[in-house]
C-alpha cells in the first residue's frame, strides 16, 4: 500500500505532556517486555565493532526505547546518551534512579537533522524514523554522513494488513502493561482507565505510524541519495523476523573504519 504522511497526535506541541509521555512510556515498557528489537541486536553489535564507535547516541528516545533495558542487562557493552525533541522527564527520573554508569538522558532538545558536534557515536532511531517526511528523513541520514558517524534506523511498524490489525489491539496492551511501568502517577491512571485518552492516542498513532513507515526499498533510495557526495559510506537494509512484528532496518557507517 502507498505511504501516507498523516499526523500522529503526540507529534503536536499542543499534545499534553501526560498524554505524550503515557504513549512513549507504554512503548518503552512493551518493547522491553517483548524484546521487540531483539532480532537486530546482532546487527547493532556488529555495527559498533565495524564502525569503531565507543558510544551510542540514541535519537528520538522517548521513554528510553530498548537501550535502558539492554544496557542494564549487560546485553550490549557501550556508553549511551539518550536524546529527544521532547525529553521525557519520567525516563530521565527512572534513569537517575537506576544509576546506570555511562548512560545519560540529555535534558535539552536535540534536532535529529543537526545533531550537536559533541554528540559523537553510533546514532540510533527506534520506532521514530517514520515521523519524518522523505526530505527530512534524508536530511537525518545526510547529517550522519556529513559528520562521518554511523547510524541505524529500526522500525517494528510496517504498511501491511497484519501490522494494522495488531494496532487495533493497542488499548488492551496499554491497559495490561500500564501497571508494569515505573512512576505511574494518578493522572496517568486517570487518562488510561477512567478517561481512556492514552489508549485511544496509542491506537490512532499506531495505525498512522504503520501508514507512514518506509519500506526497505524506500530506505535504500534515501540512503543512496544521502551519500551522493560521500562515496565509501556502507549501507545495509533489510528485515529481521520477529514476533509479532518483523523489524525493518537501515544501517550505515563509514567504510574506512
Amino acid at each position: 500500500m502507498p505511504r501516507l504522511h498523516l499526523f500522529e497526535l503526540h507529534d503536536f506541541h499542543w499534545c499534553p505532556r501526560i498524554i505524550r509521555e503515557g504513549l512513549t512510556d507504554f512503548l518503552e515498557t512493551s518493547i522491553n517486555i517483548q524484546d521487540t528489537y531483539g532480532p537486530v541486536k546482532t546487527r547493532i553489535l556488529e555495527t559498533l565493532r565495524r564502525s569503531g564507535a565507543t558510544q551510542v547516541v540514541d535519537l528520538c528516545s522517548g521513554g528510553g526505547g530498548p537501550w535502558i533495558h539492554w544496557l542494564r542487562k549487560g546485553e550490549i557493552q557501550s556508553t549511551a546518551v539518550l536524546t529527544d525533541k521532547f525529553p521525557n522527564q519520567h525516563a530521565q527520573d527512572r534513569l537517575s534512579q537506576l544509576g546506570l554508569p555511562g548512560v545519560s538522558y540529555c535534558s535539552e532538545p536535540v534536532d535529529v537533522a543537526a545533531v550537536p558536534a559533541d554528540l559523537k557515536g553510533f546514532r540510533t532511531l527506534f520506532t521514530s524514523f517514520h515521523h519524518f517526511r522523505p526530505e527530512q528523513a534524508q536530511s537525518v541520514l545526510r547529517d550522519a554522513v556529513t559528520h562521518q558517524q554511523p547510524i541505524g534506523v529500526f522500525e517494528f511498524t510496517s504498511r501491511t494488513p497484519k501490522a494494522l490489525l495488531l494496532m487495533l489491539l493497542s488499548p488492551f496492551a496499554v491497559w495490561l502493561l500500564t501497571p508494569r511501568a515505573r512512576n505511574v502517577g494518578s493522572l496517568r491512571w486517570l487518562f488510561t482507565y477512567l478517561i481512556p485518552v492514552i489508549p485511544a492516542v496509542v491506537t490512532i498513532d499506531g495505525i498512522v505510524s504503520c501508514l507512514r513507515t518506509y519500506s526497505v526499498n524506500e530506505l535504500k533510495k534515501m540512503a543512496a541519495a544521502a551519500t551522493e557526495q560521500a562515496p565509501g559510506y556502507v549501507w545495509l537494509a533489510g528485515q529481521e523476523q520477529g514476533r509479532p512484528f518483523s523489524i525493518t532496518y537501515l544501517i550505515g557507517y563509514p567504510a574506512e573504519n
